[in-house]
């Protein structure tokens, strides 16, 4: 049966459809499958790169947290720590960007520390870091044109990232400053990028040494990974009884308010093997 250009057009954007469907489905699937905190330790991969790209690491996460819905790794080598984030909603992505994430690592079963503490992306609220993902091209038919726009909106969007995403504060480690430059030599590094399918990633690796941490005596302690609390200013958002937003007013200097979320975790330092 040969169809008309009009069916086959209607066809052809059915058969989308179904097949995004099939893929969001299997990313649920997968993040299900997951546990919600990592329960295995790992040992780094070798030469490892923090550079915001997953390709140097083993191609699935260890876990998949509900509360901040961060797919993440959790590995050590003999002199750092690491960390690999991945986050795949825009509204979360914007939260990250908003608040930055915190890794803070606390001694083993002492409730009283606040925990060594660093956060990335820091950004100057005067210019905040911004992803417009409604105007992310749509791949309908994976022709080329499509493919070099979307490659086009990703290179633009990683080239903001790179130029705007250069400051780390830290908390609690003695000897450091609380600001440091992504390109410091004081053995804390991080790093973000997108993917091709817009797929945010961030990658931490931070000094065992500066954590007061051994591999050799597999030392345990806990963490929280958290998208920090962001104050609400210069703005009046008022709501209805079903929390419809009625009025919305805000200045130039205007921030939107968000609040933290976070998890907390175990981890035993891996020996190498």
């Amino acid at each position: 049966m040969k169809l008309t250009k009009p069916k086959a057009i209607r066809l052809f954007l059915k058969c989308n459809i179904i097949l995004n469907i099939l893929i969001l489905f299997e990313i649920k699937t997968f993040a299900q499958k997951l546990p919600n905190v990592q329960t295995t330790n790992l040992w780094a991969p070798a030469n490892i790169k923090i550079d915001g790209n997953i390709k140097d690491w083993p191609a699935d996460f260890k876990a998949h947290n509900s509360a901040t819905d961060f797919f993440y790794t959790m590995a050590n080598d003999d002199k750092y720590l690491y960390i690999v984030i991945q986050e795949r909603d825009p509204h979360i992505i914007s939260s990250m960007f908003s608040g930055g994430v915190t890794i803070a690592v606390k001694s083993f079963g002492n409730k009283a520390d606040y925990g060594k503490a660093v956060t990335y992306p820091v950004y100057d609220p005067r210019l905040p870091m911004y992803v417009n993902f409604r105007a992310k091209p749509k791949v309908l038919d994976s022709s080329k044109t499509e493919l070099l726009q979307l490659d086009s909106f990703v290179r633009a969007s990683n080239l903001r990232l790179t130029q705007m995403s250069k400051t780390i504060k830290v908390a609690n480690i003695e000897g450091l400053d609380s600001t440091l430059s992504v390109y410091n030599d004081e053995g804390i590094k991080a790093a973000s990028l997108f993917n091709n399918k817009m797929f945010y990633t961030i990658e931490f690796a931070i000094s065992l040494q500066r954590l007061n941490l051994s591999a050799d005596k597999v030392d345990k302690f806990n963490y929280q990974i958290k998208i920090n609390e962001v104050e609400e200013r210069g703005m009046t958002i008022n709501r209805d009884e079903t929390g419809n937003i009625t009025l919305f007013k805000g200045g130039a200097n205007a921030q939107v308010g968000q609040s933290a979320t976070y998890f907390n975790g175990e981890y035993t330092l891996a020996k190498k093997p």
